[in-house]
């Protein structure tokens, strides 16, 4: 039995992504010595705490699936930059699916920061945005 204290940081993250379950098939990554067979919530979440630019790479691909961009939408709002965050996450609510959109504004939520906040006001009170992404901003602000 291993002590969860004595894992190393890498261990902790591959155990982690090794929890990672999704039908998408992609070639094997390794980052920052963790090594995911397929993109997942975990992978996502690294890549945004130590590679954003590979994040955005695969926000924009349409090599994985829908519901896989909107985990990494929502992994976004973890990027150390909150202004590059915030950029990122604004331009995803322009994204065509909506299911991407409610990710970015989980993101939003992530971020935290006042210029997220107003943002996400915004989202919630635009009667042209998706109804379920609009909802999704009154959750984060706990309108809803």
């Amino acid at each position: 039995m291993v002590n969860s204290d004595e894992l190393s940081v890498d261990t902790t993250a591959a155990l982690k992504a090794s929890e990672c379950n999704t039908a998408v098939h992609v070639p094997q990554r390794k980052v920052a010595r963790v090594t995911w067979s397929k993109p997942c919530e975990a992978m996502f979440v690294h890549l945004a705490e130590h590679n954003p630019q590979e994040l955005i790479e695969y926000l924009h691909s349409r090599a994985i699936s829908t519901g896989m961009r909107a985990r990494a939408a929502r992994a976004a709002g973890r990027i150390k930059d909150s202004a590059f965050a915030l950029r990122v996450l604004r331009s995803l609510l322009d994204d065509a699916q909506p299911m991407v959109q409610e990710g970015a504004v989980q993101g939003l939520a992530a971020n935290g920061t006042d210029e997220a906040k107003r943002i996400l006001e915004q989202v919630a009170h635009d009667s042209k945005v998706h109804s379920g992404v609009r909802e999704a901003a009154m959750d984060a602000l706990d309108l809803g």
